[in-house]
Order: structure tokens, then sequence, then C-alpha cells
């Protein structure tokens, strides 16, 4: 397989390079305010809801950055309802492994924003200026503009095809051999420790670390640790319940009321 030049192709009868902006050169568009809505309105799974919102919400490399808790804010949903929908479109390779709720990035494959949207999120360092290319090689950009220029390049679409190929036989067989490995070891079968251990190693190769600084954590689908997210939840019911205290002495009802008035 041989990586093709970096010559720009050029359209038949014009001296206008072709713009490629996937390799098999078709593509579409869509509405960002609309697709915001169909997010935000709608009664679709909430997994379709997010990610409409980040297509709408995408910068140039494909990263869809969000504030704390903005996401749960947009789509009215709770923080277990979004990690679920956050780990449902990683399982799906929509959105990149290290993806959480302050941003989700988007396949490179699947879509592509070409306006002038250079706000750059704060949460995977080099990697923020990068398009993210899952079942290709290299994963992610190694620099900025790789992707357009290896694009455009004469027999660049077709060499993309070709390694995506040979990268899906490759993680077809790593699986296949992966889910035997868990299971056996010759004719015996593997001791519960050991399964558990290559289950804690698969789980753990999905994950990026814990946005909490100088936590080495797992990040779980919400950017933190479950340590951290515990004591982000306690912070929040803390929180609640002052104000629950507040609004009781000051004669504004019972808990019973707040719950059923959705404040709590």
């Amino acid at each position: 397989m041989t990586k093709p030049a970096t010559a720009v192709a050029r359209q038949s009868g014009g001296n206008r390079p072709a713009k490629h902006y996937f390799p098999e050169g078709f593509y579409s568009m869509q509405a960002d305010k609309a697709m915001e809505e169909v997010a935000c309105e709608t009664s679709l799974p909430t997994p379709m809801r997010l990610y409409f919102l980040c297509v709408a919400r995408a910068n140039v490399w494909g990263h869809a950055p969000f504030e704390g808790r903005e996401i749960g804010k947009l789509l009215g949903i709770g923080d277990s309802t979004r990690h679920e929908a956050i780990r449902t479109l990683k399982s799906a390779k929509l959105i990149a492994d290290n993806s959480n709720s302050l941003c989700i990035v988007l396949s490179a494959f699947n879509t592509r924003r070409k306006d002038r949207s250079y706000k750059m999120c704060s949460v995977h360092g080099e990697l923020a200026n990068r398009l993210w290319l899952p079942r290709f090689e290299p994963e992610w950009e190694p620099q900025e503009g790789y992707w357009d220029e290896l694009l455009n390049s004469d027999g660049g679409p077709d060499y993309i095809v070709s390694v995506r190929e040979k990268v899906k036989k490759t993680r077809i067989i790593e699986t296949e051999e992966r889910e035997t490995e868990l299971t056996f070891s010759g004719n015996r079968e593997l001791r519960p420790e050991t399964i558990a251990a290559l289950a804690a190693r698969a789980e753990k190769e999905s994950l990026s670390r814990c946005i909490r600084e100088g936590c080495e954590g797992w990040d779980n689908g919400n950017g933190y640790c479950w340590d951290h997210q515990l004591e982000e939840e306690q912070r929040e019911a803390d929180e609640r319940n002052a104000r629950h205290v507040g609004f009781a002495k000051a004669g504004g009802g019972t808990m019973r009321s707040l719950t059923d008035a959705g404040s709590y």
C-alpha cells in the first residue's frame, strides 16, 4: 500500500483545485439552528438529540465545547442520562473516546465544518485543533491540515478507503482474539480474577483521564472519575439542601412542595 503523492487534484476542464471534505467526495448540508432545535425541542432518543446538538456546536476541528452542565440544561436531562448518552455515542464510534461533558469530538468521516467557527475547546490540549479519524491510521491528525492535504492529494481518497478497510479487518481479528482470551486459555477457563483484570484493562483503554487537576483517575463519562463525581454530587446536594432550608425558614412551604414544583 503506497501513500499517495501530495499534489493537489484538479477538476476536469478547469484550473481550480477540487476540494474534498470526505473520501467519497459527496456531502450534504444542514442548518445549525435547525439541528439545535431538533436536539432541544423533540422527544427523540437522548443519544440522537445529543449528537444533533454536537453537530450544531462543533468547530472546524469537529470539537463541540460546552460549559459545565450546559448539555443537561439544553437537553433537559440529568447527569445519569447525560453520561449514558455519551457512553452510547462512544460505543457507536460517533464520538471520540476522550470526549466528555465539556467537549465532545465528532468523527471527521461523518461531519465537517467549513465556516469560521474557531472556538477551541479547553480540555483536549494539543488535540484541540486536530481532527479525529476513527478506524484510520493515524487516529488523530498528526498536525493541523494533514487531513485536508491527504484528501486532496492524487489518489488520496482511495488510499484512505483502503487503510480503513485494513484497520477494520485488523480490529475484527483483535476483538475475536480478546473475546477468546477473556473466556479461555488453551482448554481451561481463566480464573475469575484474570477475567476481571482483562476486562478492567479493556475498559481503561477506552476512557480518558479525570479533568480534576492532578487526578490520575479515569473519566466515567462526565469528565470526572467516580470519586470526584461523588464529591461533585455531594456538593450539589448540599447546595440544594441549603436552598431548601432557607426557603422553609422564609415560610416558602415544605420540601414536598419544592419537589412537586420541579425545584429539587
